[in-house]
């Protein structure tokens, strides 16, 4: 069975404020994608039920849990959702940084960027223009997954 992602790009005024606020429901705009929930989160960076910081991919947000200070919308839908797992988060300023032309660490050898298209590169652009807006350390995709 598959794992999916869910979550909101989430948006605070400004850095040291405590609460987030809901901007963009991802799970609409995202799908399925284990190459970039790798890359990402390190979801099925290797083994299939295992969450790592080390395997095909250097993730760069693994494992962190629930979002400090995460929106009212995000904790509804997470706490609807029933079975949630994985929980993480990444702020812009660390999307923007990524290097997508960093090859895996597998046998495939692919790239960052071979997973940046579709939804994702449309999220992205998104996030990148409320960083505009709000600062790119106030802005986070913060996610959770529907098993391992």
């Amino acid at each position: 069975m598959g794992a999916d992602i869910h979550g909101w790009v989430e948006t605070r005024v400004a850095e040291g404020e405590e609460w987030w606020e809901a901007a963009i429901r991802i799970h609409d705009i995202v799908h399925r994608q284990y190459g970039m929930f790798a890359s990402l989160f390190g979801l099925r960076n290797g083994a299939p039920s295992v969450i790592s910081a080390v395997g095909r991919f250097r993730a760069i947000a693994p494992a962190r849990g629930a979002p400090p200070g995460a929106s009212y919308y995000y904790e509804q839908d997470r706490d609807n959702y029933g079975g949630a797992v994985g929980e993480t988060w990444v702020l812009w300023s660390e999307l923007a940084s990524i290097d997508w032309d960093e090859k895996g660490t597998g046998e495939l050898r692919e790239r960052r960027g071979d997973y940046l298209n579709g939804g994702w590169a449309t999220l992205f652009k998104m996030m990148e223009q409320l960083a505009e807006q709000f600062g790119a350390d106030n802005v986070r995709l913060s996610v959770w997954f529907d098993q391992w």
